[in-house]
């Protein structure tokens, strides 16, 4: 598995917790802010989990292919997507979320417009079948590829 934004590790407890009692797996996570990377990285964590620092799209050439990708940052999602979709298996999947704004949030349109080319380009992509939940939290598009 892949994590592109690691942030405060939230979202790599949930995918860990989801594997557990599990060891044969490795979970790589990518955060590009060093301060936030170091603190995530001395939590109590798994020794299947791969921390990486850097910038997601200097990284991803040289990691491999994965079987389930979580795109959740700028890059590797808004920017470089075309690297996060190389990084898939046969058969893998893309899961990126927040795709819709949050209540209460609005969104600017340059980053709206960002958002509707992720969009585009996954639903449209012609390596991947896709489908997307706008109705489900932040708005989740599904993508295996073929």
């Amino acid at each position: 598995m892949l994590e592109i934004g690691t942030g405060a590790g939230v979202g790599l407890a949930w995918l860990v917790s989801g594997l557990l009692p599990r060891a044969d797996v490795t979970v790589t996570t990518i955060e590009c802010d060093l301060g936030r990377a170091e603190l995530v990285t001395n939590g109590d964590w798994p020794g299947f989990v791969d921390f990486r620092s850097g910038d997601a799209l200097d990284l991803l050439p040289g990691l491999g292919t994965f079987d389930l990708v979580f795109a959740d940052a700028e890059a590797g999602k808004q920017v470089g997507l075309e690297l996060t979709i190389a990084a898939l298996s046969p058969r893998g999947m893309l899961v990126v979320d927040d795709m819709v704004p949050a209540p209460a949030v609005v969104w600017d349109a340059e980053f709206a417009g960002r958002q509707e080319a992720v969009r585009r380009t996954l639903l449209g992509h012609e390596r991947l079948v896709a489908v997307e939940l706008a109705g489900h939290g932040s708005g989740v598009i599904l993508a295996t590829a073929r």
